[in-house]
């Protein structure tokens, strides 16, 4: 029988990841060391490789497990083209996901183990796909009914708003 993969140590927050890159290190890192190939897509600049191809695939041959991961810095955002390339592979019965912390790839690896483990991680890579999903897209506007408020500045919390002056 195959045993799920320990959990990490917590991290300390001075060492949590801010950029993409240091959060691609640290997926890269905790696969290969949990016995995944890691296959690299990412592109710097636009090409004619298809638009939203994910940042990753990881392969585990012995289990037989692929896995392709969207790579985004701690709270970003998909591309329409992202969402829809994951998506498809969803639909298809592959795992797929957006990625900004590896505890969410670390759940993933402990889910596919069990005796339901592949409809269980795929039922998890939707559910994160749409999480990211709602953070709206890079490079588009929320409509103005969405718009997202600061913490503790609500309506009616007695702060003035500023007027401009002609």
């Amino acid at each position: 029988m195959i045993e799920p993969v320990c959990p990490c140590a917590p991290v300390a927050p001075h060492l949590q990841p801010r950029s993409e890159a240091e959060v691609a290190f640290a997926c890269d890192d905790f696969m290969a060391r949990a016995g995944w190939i890691v296959e690299r897509y990412e592109q710097r600049r636009a090409s004619h490789i298809t638009e939203g191809l994910p940042d990753r695939r990881y392969v585990h041959m012995a289990r037989g497990f692929r896995v392709w991961v969207e790579l985004k810095k701690p709270g970003g955002q998909m591309t329409r083209q992202q969402h829809a390339w994951l998506g498809v592979e969803l639909m298809a019965g592959a795992l797929a996901l957006p990625v900004d912390d590896v505890a969410q790839l670390l759940h993933l690896v402990n889910l596919l183990p069990k005796l339901y483990g592949h409809a269980d991680a795929l039922s998890y890579c939707r559910s994160v796909t749409a999480l990211f999903a709602e953070r709206g897209y890079r490079g588009e506007r929320l409509p103005e009914g969405a718009r997202k408020r600061r913490s503790g500045a609500s309506k009616g919390s007695g702060q003035r708003q500023r007027t401009r002056r002609a």
